[in-house]
């Protein structure tokens, strides 16, 4: 997954910079990362990744594993991911304050945080990223 990005691929052809690589790969029926959705955003009409663009979805920054898996749902569901206000907010727990105070209408998040914020309703989960886009 993380050489679909093009940054990812940029910077591994970089003939300076040396790129390590660590995590674990999406795929199909492997819960790791979801797309979730706040009470408030789902509630004004955030129900679907093509719902995305005009919205404001927390990563935790430009670059990263989190950031390259929103450009799969803007390549498969046609949609420009310059129309979507990503908010680098460089940790998980930073995404999650803002998703359930509020101040993101969408985050990605690992399934190891989603599970009890979808349980409490306080999130929605559209999709798993492996299932979504492998």
């Amino acid at each position: 997954m993380l050489w679909k990005c093009a940054a990812a691929r940029r910077a591994a052809a970089d003939p300076v910079r040396k790129t390590y690589a660590g995590g674990s790969p999406e795929a199909p029926g492997y819960p790791l990362v979801g797309y979730l959705v706040g009470r408030a955003a789902f509630e004004s009409g955030l129900t679907s990744l093509r719902d995305f663009p005009g919205r404001s979805v927390a990563i935790t920054q430009v670059g990263s594993s989190y950031h390259c898996s929103l450009h799969l749902p803007a390549r498969k569901y046609g949609f420009d991911l310059g129309t979507v206000r990503l908010q680098p907010l460089q940790s998980l727990s930073n995404m999650t304050s803002a998703l359930t105070g509020g101040r993101v209408g969408a985050a990605l998040l690992p399934t190891t945080i989603l599970p009890d914020l979808v349980r409490s309703g306080a999130a929605h989960l559209l999709g798993w990223v492996g299932d979504e886009t492998p």
